[in-house]
This record gives structure tokens, sequence and C-alpha cells, in this order.
């Protein structure tokens, strides 16, 4: 009996040291805007993934993991002319796809204002081989835009 006790014991402290081993932040984002001349810019949104973690990609399936998104909701002073795109393509895996380690998604602007601000949340969901964080929402800021002298 006690040695049952003892192996019931051992495992349950063994899961617990097993999850607070794991990280709670698997993802570190930061966001930049460059201006490129007077008026227009880029803003670049990196992720860094621990290794062993993965992001999905923009398209999944609906039955499937949680995509990463990227919305620019409360942006002001500026106007966007690209489509937001990817650094390279995500890994595919059967109907899956997602990046690791590190990941650049960019987006060209026009200034259009005074005082330009840009805001991005990030929506994700990241994974290891076993196990799934649940998804996550990051606000991401520029509150200062330096625009080039003339």
């Amino acid at each position: 009996m006690l040695h049952r006790i003892y192996i019931v014991f051992t495992s349950v402290l063994l899961a617990v040291i097993s999850l607070s081993a794991q990280s709670n932040e698997p993802v570190k984002w930061s966001i930049s805007a460059k201006m490129t001349s007077e008026k227009e810019g880029i803003v670049t949104i990196k992720a860094n993934i621990e290794s062993g973690w993965h992001i999905y990609g923009f398209t999944m399936p609906e039955s499937g993991p949680i995509p990463t998104t990227v919305t620019f909701d409360m942006t002001t002073g500026i106007k966007f002319i690209t489509e937001l795109t990817a650094s390279h393509n995500p890994i595919q895996a059967g109907n899956e796809n997602y990046w690791t380690q590190r990941i650049r998604f960019t987006r060209k602007f026009i200034i259009t204002g005074e005082k330009p601000h840009i805001e991005a949340n990030v929506r994700y969901m990241s994974c290891n081989g076993n196990s799934c964080m649940p998804p996550r929402s990051k606000v991401l800021k520029v509150n200062q835009i330096r625009q080039t002298s003339k």
C-alpha cells in the first residue's frame, strides 16, 4: 500500500514539475515602423518562437487549430497600401500549416494625417509536440512614426 502511495505521489510531483517547466510565453512579439520616403513606410511585426514550439498559419481548416490573425483596427493617421505578407511560407503538415523559430510580417503604408499611430492586434495559438497554449491576443503599438526630413 505504501508503495502505491509513493508511486502516485511521485507521478503527481513529476506532472507538476513538467507543467511548471513549460514556458508561459513561448512566443515573443515586437513591432516597428520605418519610413522609406517622406510619406511612405513599412511596419514590421516579428515573432520569435521558442525551440520546439510553433504558431499556426493564416488559413486553417474550420475544425482545426486557431489561425494566426493580425488586424490593424485602431490605427490612425496612415493608410495601408499592401496586404500583410510573411517573410517565408509556413511549413505544410497535412491540412495544417505553421511557422517555427522566427517569422516576420510586413505591410507598407502611407502617412495620411498628423500624429500617425499603428496598433496591431495579433491573435495566435502556440503548440509544441505535446500540448497547445490557449489562444492569445497581443496588442502591439507604434506610437511615434518618425517621418524623414524633406
